[in-house]
């Protein structure tokens, strides 16, 4: 408590997170999951502007088609602390290759919104250029616990990879990145003092043919 009463406001959200990892690892898990489930949260992701930004990429002809799910926030420490939070890594993979019901790969979107700037330093989203002009990749599945079955993962197998051009995109704070559900990326490493925060949040067109409740 004394630690984090000394932090001046604008390294709290960062340094402060830290502390409560090194006090009790238990703590900062469960401050990460209240965060997803406050009005703020909530508010944002039934925006009528987040809507209005969806429309026109998933193809809806009328805003009461454009529809949410799989919400969700993150907070990925530096990467010093990479090896213990590897559970929050994803591979290089497409959206679609996880996500399979209540969203349609044909019109789906992602929104990668982060909290502050995020540059290569911070880890920014990666992306290969135009795979998602490809359909879906057959993807490698696997367990980072194998023994007990837990942390599953799709991974791109590594010459389809090679076949793209990556590249970061850096976020401003504010700023919301749109990305197609069969765009294969991945975050990238945060070399940075400072958490990653960042919302994401999947929007399709409920019309689409393939879409699935």
């Amino acid at each position: 408590r004394v630690r984090i009463s000394n932090l001046p406001p604008e390294r709290l959200p960062h340094d402060g997170l830290l502390y409560l990892r090194d006090a009790n690892p238990e703590h900062m898990r469960v401050t990460v999951d209240r965060l997803k489930s406050n009005p703020q949260f909530y508010r944002l992701i039934h925006s009528e502007r987040l809507v209005e930004i969806a429309q026109p990429f998933v193809g809806a002809s009328e805003v009461s088609h454009v529809g949410f799910s799989y919400p969700n926030f993150r907070a990925d420490l530096p990467e010093q602390f990479s090896a213990e939070e590897q559970k929050f890594s994803l591979p290089w993979h497409q959206e679609s290759s996880y996500y399979k019901s209540n969203a349609s790969a044909l019109s789906s979107i992602v929104f990668w919104i982060p909290l502050f700037d995020c540059s290569t330093e911070e880890g920014s989203l990666e992306l290969l250029v135009g795979s998602h002009l490809h359909g879906e990749y057959v993807h490698e599945d696997y367990y980072l616990d194998r023994e007990n079955k837990r942390h599953f993962r799709n991974q791109v197998p590594d010459d389809v990879v090679s076949q793209f051009e990556a590249t970061t995109v850096p976020v401003r704070a504010g700023s919301v990145l749109v990305n197609h559900f069969r765009t294969v990326h991945r975050s990238g490493s945060n070399r940075s003092e400072n958490v990653r925060y960042t919302l994401l949040i999947r929007a399709s067109n409920i019309f689409c043919k393939g879409y699935c409740l």
